[in-house]
C-alpha cells in the first residue's frame, strides 16, 4: 500500500510544472490554491475568501497540508504539516480544501482511502482591498488585556454586545469550538485563537474564520472603549451553519 501511494503521488506531481510552463510562474492562491499533488481535480479547487484577519495584517505565506482522501474523492481530514506562521492563513487553507474533489488512490483497481500533501500559497494582492485598507491596530500585550467576565462587569466595565449578522459559519458537522477573541476599541475582532478544539480541523477553521468577521459594540470603562479578551463557544449541530 505504501508503494502504491508513493507511485500515485509521483504520477500526479506534474501539475505545478505544467501550470508554470503555461503561465510563466508557479500556481498560487488566486489561481486554484496551488497543488503539488495533481490528484486535486483543478476545476473543483476554488480558493475561497482570503482570511479577513490575514488580509488586515497583510499576512502572506504557504501552508503545507496533509490530506486524507476518501474512496469517493472527498476530503476526510486535513492537518497542517508546515504552518504559514499565520493561524488565519492556516485556517483559510483548511476550510477551502474541504470543498475540493480528488482523484482517489487505488489498490488493485479499486478506489481506497489514501493520503497526499499539498502546498497552499497566499499572496496579499489576492485579498480584497477593503480588508487590506482596514489594518489591525497595534495590540497591547495579551496578558495586559482583561478577560471579559463577571468580575470585570462588577468593576463597572460595560460588556460588548455582538451585532446581528446573517453570515453563515461555513461548515456542517457536530462539535464545539472554544475561542478567545480580542476585541478592539472599535468593536472589531482583532485576534482569534482556539482555546478548545472540536477535534475536527474543518469546524475549528470555520469557527476561527467566521468569528474574525463578527462585529461588537466595544467594551467600555467609564465611558471609554477598551480592549478586552472575550471567550466564546461556537456550537455545530449537523446542519450547515
Amino acid at each position: 500500500m505504501r508503494k502504491g501511494l508513493l507511485v500515485f503521488s509521483l504520477a500526479i506531481a506534474a501539475s505545478a510544472p505544467a501550470f508554470a510552463q503555461q503561465h510563466g510562474r508557479t500556481p498560487r492562491f488566486g489561481d486554484f490554491g496551488t497543488v503539488n499533488a495533481a490528484q486535486v481535480i483543478p476545476n473543483s479547487a476554488q480558493p475561497g475568501k482570503y482570511p479577513t484577519l490575514a488580509a488586515r495584517r497583510h499576512e502572506e505565506g504557504s501552508v503545507h497540508l496533509a490530506l486524507t482522501i476518501t474512496p469517493d474523492g472527498k476530503l476526510k481530514h486535513a492537518d497542517v504539516l508546515k504552518s504559514s506562521g499565520s493561524a488565519a492563513l492556516d485556517a483559510g487553507a483548511i476550510l477551502a480544501v474541504y470543498d475540493w474533489r480528488f482523484i482517489p488512490a487505488q489498490n488493485h483497481g479499486l478506489n481506497v482511502e489514501g493520503h497526499t500533501e499539498i502546498s497552499f500559497d497566499f499572496h496579499i494582492e489576492d485579498a480584497e482591498g477593503s480588508e487590506t485598507e482596514n489594518p489591525v491596530p497595534a495590540l497591547p500585550p495579551r496578558d495586559q488585556i482583561p478577560v471579559m467576565d463577571d468580575a470585570l462587569v462588577a468593576q463597572g466595565v460595560t460588556a460588548p454586545m455582538r451585532k446581528p449578522t446573517d453570515q453563515p459559519i461555513g461548515a456542517a458537522g457536530q462539535g464545539k469550538v472554544g475561542l478567545e477573541l480580542v476585541l478592539g476599541t472599535d468593536g472589531q475582532v482583532d485576534d482569534v485563537s482556539v482555546t478548545q478544539s472540536s477535534g475536527d480541523s474543518r469546524l475549528d477553521a470555520a469557527a476561527q474564520l467566521s468569528a474574525a468577521n463578527w462585529r461588537y459594540t466595544p467594551a467600555q470603562r467609564a465611558g471609554q472603549p477598551i480592549f478586552v479578551r472575550l471567550p466564546v463557544v461556537v456550537n455545530f449541530d449537523s446542519g450547515a451553519n
